[in-house]
């Protein structure tokens, strides 16, 4: 392998909520769930996500052919390590 590759993993919730007649009540709620593939080649980076199963199979062979649109700089991914939950 001659690039390097990170995964990246994201979940969001959202209500909707409407307050009518002094009552607060969920109009709906969804949550959305994926996670994106990004990789460093020949100082390029490139980045492709995927939301289903079937998309994340194509998701690293997507980020290296998003390499072509990249301009070339030094880039580099953060040192491994545990971060604090938001």
């Amino acid at each position: 392998m001659d690039y390097e590759k990170e995964l990246v993993l994201f979940k969001n919730k959202e209500y909707h909520i409407e307050y009518n007649g002094g009552k607060f009540n969920e109009k709906e709620s969804s949550e959305y769930v994926g996670s994106g593939v990004r990789v460093i080649k020949d100082r390029k980076i490139g980045f492709s996500y995927c939301t289903t199963n079937n998309e994340c199979y194509n998701a690293e062979s997507e980020a290296l052919k998003s390499l072509k649109y990249s301009k070339m700089g030094n880039y580099e991914f953060v040192s491994p390590g545990k971060y604090p939950r938001p």
